[in-house]
């Protein structure tokens, strides 16, 4: 399946501010069943330089920066993308003879120690502890049961709300008031995976015909590694694993790293603006 993207953003200000060195997360990545045919960003006003690097994930960005005199009242970026998905099958693979797929899991040693972020619990909160147990148990200890059962439950017991802005909330947070964001869905999933030992990361990107409030936003959902399968994705939001609607941008286990755009100002104390406008159209 084919899609164009086009991701309008603008960050407004009261008064001229200066912007420091920043970075922009919002080119589609590229694997083994997301290509991208095309990519385009304009920047205004028009930087003095701008960089595409890799990060510590393997996601691409755009490092932007501007003259250290030049102050801004507004900043708007503009991406233009063309993806090819090809994933139908969400389980489309072969589980790995050394991955015996029961809970809790244990990775072999290197596995373990490569995927060691994606592993480690930010809170060790004991309701989440205990609520990965119970649903552990109602799954037989299997670790692909158990993936689409969180996945459902989230769905069904979780409240979404919108928050456009602010970093996830704490998991059991979350859980206790039954109400949350994708991000904070997302976080939430991915701590009670790591609790059975199931290493899982964030990913930032779009969904299409994903509507909330009458427009297309930013989604977040999560990815698992399964041996043999390699990172699979699996979307507590919408309750659903992965397939060819989910466009990704940047996934790492730290969710601050698949921010859209990472950067700060110097001058007046003013907040910032934001407008955003995104528009997916499939091609074929």
């Amino acid at each position: 399946m084919r899609y164009t993207i086009r991701h309008t953003t603008r960050y407004s200000y009261d008064r001229p501010v200066y912007l420091q060195p920043s970075i922009i997360r919002l080119r589609p990545r590229v694997d083994g069943y997301q290509l991208v045919d095309d990519f385009q960003i304009r920047i205004n006003p028009t930087p003095a330089g701008t960089s595409q690097n890799n990060d510590l994930d393997g996601n691409v960005n755009t490092g932007i920066w501007f003259p250290a005199q030049r102050p801004l009242d507004y900043l708007s970026i503009v991406t233009t993308s063309t993806v090819n998905l090809l994933r139908e099958n969400p389980y489309d693979f072969l589980i790995d003879s050394h991955f015996t797929g029961q809970l809790p899991n244990t990775y072999e040693p290197s596995i373990a120690k490569a995927l060691s972020v994606a592993l480690t619990r930010e809170d060790l909160t004991s309701v989440i502890t205990e609520l990965a147990n119970q649903w552990a148990v109602e799954a037989n200890h299997d670790a692909i049961d158990f993936l689409t059962l969180i996945t459902s439950r989230l769905a069904n017991d979780i409240t979404q709300v919108i928050r456009d802005d602010g970093l996830p909330q704490n998991p059991a947070v979350t859980w206790q008031t039954r109400t949350g964001a994708c991000r904070d869905l997302a976080v939430l999933m991915m701590d009670i995976c790591r609790s059975v030992g199931l290493a899982a990361r964030f990913v930032s990107g779009y969904v299409q015909g994903f509507v909330q409030q009458g427009r297309t936003e930013l989604h977040a959902w999560v990815e698992v590694y399964l041996p043999g399968g390699g990172w699979r994705g699996f979307d507590p939001t919408m309750g659903i694993a992965v397939t060819n609607r989910h466009i990704a941008l940047a996934a790492s286990p730290l969710p601050q790293l698949t921010s859209p755009f990472t950067g700060t100002f110097s001058g007046p104390s003013v907040l910032p603006h934001l407008m955003f406008d995104i528009a997916i159209t499939p091609i074929d």
